[in-house]
């Protein structure tokens, strides 16, 4: 990608993180597939086309994920939810995110900080869950649904 900020932080591992804005449209042919995805698994009614707006108005950041080869392989939305402490992680989707999570996690704490939360939030599967409570990430609610139609 050419028009991408400058990479956040580099890894020790094959990846760097960027966030995007100012290169939206060159990246949401990639993201915005990745990102549906997430929305379908995670059950989510929210349209893809509301996440979209949300970056673009900067009301929700987008980060991307870049593997060595400059594939974006992954792609997360941080969203500041109001009368919160806490920042959230909104959707990710993407490959390899126990690979590149462990680097993540110290942008999302930085990114916190800098708008004066005390703690990073994600609602996220069982499975991420196990592999963020590695990373000493704790749980704090149980989300439980219920379809209001059936």
């Amino acid at each position: 990608m050419q028009t991408m900020a400058k990479p956040i932080e580099l890894s020790p591992t094959r990846y760097k993180v960027e966030y995007v804005h100012s290169a939206l449209d060159e990246a949401w042919p990639v993201v915005g597939p990745m990102l549906q995805q997430a929305l379908d698994r995670g059950g989510d009614d929210i349209p893809l086309a509301e996440v979209r707006d949300s970056i673009a108005d900067r009301k929700a950041a987008l980060w991307v994920v870049i593997g060595d080869n400059g594939e974006i392989v992954a792609a997360q939305v941080m969203h500041l939810p109001d009368n919160r402490d806490a920042v959230m992680v909104w959707l990710m989707g993407g490959r390899d995110f126990l690979e590149w999570q462990p680097i993540m996690q110290p942008l999302l704490q930085r990114y916190a900080r800098q708008h004066g939360r005390g703690y990073v939030e994600c609602n996220a599967r069982p499975g991420i869950g196990r592999a963020l409570r590695k990373h000493g990430w704790r749980t704090s609610h149980e989300l439980v649904r219920l379809r209001a139609d059936e």
